[in-house]
């Protein structure tokens, strides 16, 4: 496998790509692999036959145009929406991401894209909504 994929998102001709921004490294080190995913909502088909790995130390960007299914595939990897086909595998286990606390389980959490969910919280406080740190009694960890 290239370390830059396109992969076909909507069977209507629009694509999405992968960019790595490492060389490949070797099959054993691969933490995340996502094989023939696809997702369908009624007729249309958001995701048909995408493959993804991921390998240890690897960052990528998901890149494609309004509707090609970057934010299905999150999704799918997140647990919020189950593929009606494909495998993941997390570190070398194929893994049933049936909800989202499955996925937080395996190390994956979304940041979705919406521009503020709590507009008093700082950017931070926003990303770890729901998972703050706490101190030894239960309480936020302020310092």
């Amino acid at each position: 496998m290239r370390c830059t994929e396109t992969a076909s998102a909507v069977d209507y001709g629009e694509k999405f790509t992968f960019h790595s921004a490492t060389p490949c490294n070797p099959v054993e080190n691969i933490v995340l692999k996502m094989t023939d995913i696809q997702k369908s909502f009624g007729g249309v088909h958001a995701l048909n036959g995408i493959h993804f790995e991921l390998r240890e130390g690897e960052i990528h960007a998901l890149l494609g145009e309004n509707g090609a299914g970057k934010s299905t595939l999150i999704k799918v990897l997140g647990g919020i929406y189950r593929p009606d086909r494909g495998t993941i595998n997390i570190g070398g286990k194929d893994v049933e991401m049936d909800n989202v606390q499955i996925a937080r389980e395996h190390g994956i959490g979304i940041i979705h894209q919406e521009i503020v969910l709590v507009p008093h919280l700082t950017v931070a406080e926003n990303i770890f909504l729901g998972r703050e740190i706490l101190d030894r009694f239960g309480f936020k960890n302020m310092g």
